[in-house]
């Protein structure tokens, strides 16, 4: 449930009157478990994500309710009168009971009910797979990976370990120049596994710290962010991507900042690239304002689709029953040459691609703009993922 813990015990506070004696006994739990809830909020040293805090709720909570009706010396400091009550005494076997309930009540508050609630949480992971080091950030259901061969770029998206984006390709920010650089593996692009793209600095923050990523290194907590500094040609670039405290979603952010006249050899650059799963096929576009545009990946010709600005995009797959929502925070304007966003529908995926107008907005040395997309994946039925995608587009990320 989303109410905040020490709000719905203030509340119940005030409706206890008809518990007559246990009154003051009740409200001095309310009260220690109020300025338990505080002192985690004020106590940096405890390095406690709020998820992290839930997380031990119940056994807190049992203990508050063992010592009002177990210990017969544990006494409220001060009723309402200014005189000392012992709980136990006071508290005849139905008040007991009326209290039992009670804290029960109040764990179904704090705790709410069903799969959404358990505490999300991430791991954060320093491994070697393949051709290089990585870095894996997963919860219960959601897994994003980073390879250092492709620039720290994402490798893979697993959902309820279904592959959603894989390595068919790769994912990031990419610039197209027109002058061929030296040791490009593929003349005219820069960055990710295309080569040439500098990394400055790599971290990652969990619980926004900073942590060491030796081999084999793991770290637990409620929010996780990858962050990387880089240089790919005509621009330095922050590239960000946060899991959220929800553990449904991250968000992918890329600052840019221009480093000389983009009118020598910069033609454009795709913010972001998604290479997903084939059996992915299925498509809705929502292009603000109501509109709505879908079609099918199914052909793996090698063709184009979509080529429009969007506000996001549901990909879905029957045969898999998962799907993925890509929002951006508004509707970006795209560059008409290569197709703003557009679907390739290769014969080993279904490639997102996102380029944005770049050369009209008259950018000079020294100018930084950013882009932005939250991700989120999801499980639905066949008749249900347009709606399920619908709602999740609809929702706030920024």
């Amino acid at each position: 449930m989303n109410i905040k813990i020490h709000n719905v015990f203030n509340f119940m506070s005030g409706q206890f009157r008809i518990l007559g004696e246990n009154k003051a006994a009740i409200k001095f739990m309310l009260r220690n478990f109020n300025v338990c809830w505080k002192k985690r909020c004020r106590s940096p040293a405890l390095h406690l994500s709020r998820n992290e805090w839930m997380a031990g709720l119940p056994h807190r909570l049992a203990g508050f309710l063992r010592q009002a009706l177990v210990s017969p010396k544990c006494r409220h400091k001060r009723d309402e009168g200014g005189s000392a009550i012992e709980r136990r005494a006071a508290a005849g076997p139905w008040a007991r009971l009326n209290l039992m309930l009670v804290w029960v009540f109040l764990l179904a508050c704090a705790g709410g009910t069903g799969a959404g609630a358990e505490t999300p949480g991430w791991t954060a992971k320093s491994l070697v797979k393949g051709k290089g080091n990585r870095v894996e950030v997963r919860n219960k259901d959601l897994m994003v990976d980073f390879g250092e061969p492709v620039a720290w770029t994402i490798c893979n998206i697993r959902y309820q370990d279904c592959e959603i984006v894989g390595e068919h390709g790769y994912q990031g920010t990419v610039v197209n120049v027109r002058l061929k650089e030296a040791g490009a593996k593929k003349a005219g692009w820069i960055g990710t596994g295309h080569g040439l793209e500098q990394i400055k600095s790599f971290a990652a923050l969990v619980n926004q710290s900073n942590q060491v990523l030796a081999a084999g290194a793991e770290y637990r907590g409620g929010t996780v962010a990858i962050r990387k500094e880089s240089n790919i040609g005509p621009f330095d670039l922050v590239s960000e991507t946060l899991f959220s405290a929800t553990g449904d979603h991250f968000v992918e952010r890329h600052q840019y900042k221009v480093l000389e006249d983009l009118g020598e050899r910069f033609n454009h650059l795709y913010a972001f690239m998604h290479c997903h799963n084939n059996k992915l096929t299925h498509w809705l576009a929502l292009l603000g304002e109501g509109k709505e545009e879908q079609g099918e990946a199914v052909k793996d010709d090698n063709a184009n689709s979509l080529k429009k600005d969007i506000k996001a995009i549901v990909f879905y797959g029957p045969e898999i029953q998962k799907g993925v929502v890509y929002v951006y925070p508004e509707v970006y304007e795209g560059c008409s040459k290569p197709s703003k966003n557009f679907i390739w529908d290769r014969p080993k995926d279904n490639k997102l691609y996102f380029c944005p107008e770049i050369k009209r907005r008259g950018y000079k040395a020294g100018d930084s703009f950013e882009y932005a997309v939250a991700v989120i994946p999801f499980s639905a039925g066949s008749e249900d993922w347009k709606t399920k995608g619908r709602e999740l587009a609809g929702k706030t990320y920024f």
